[in-house]
């Protein structure tokens, strides 16, 4: 759910012309938005009253490039 209404908020910020923000072109850039959707249900956790410690900690992403022989369509 979180993640639907973060991509409603990036698509109306990527869809103002003025600001030049763009969506994710590559690897990196995607492992970014990962991070930061991660980190947010992160914080989310620590400023609730959940009572389940094994949330939270170092968030760790890892990136595998598309094979080069994979169209990836973009």
């Amino acid at each position: 759910m979180l993640q639907g209404l973060l991509n409603q908020f990036f698509e109306m910020i990527w869809q103002n012309p003025n600001w030049k923000f763009r969506p994710p072109k590559t690897l990196d850039e995607g492992k970014a938005f990962i991070k930061l959707y991660v980190q947010s249900v992160n914080v989310l956790f620590l400023s609730s009253d959940y009572p389940a410690p094994f949330i939270g900690g170092d968030i760790q992403v890892e990136t595998i490039p598309a094979p080069e022989n994979v169209s990836l369509g973009c």
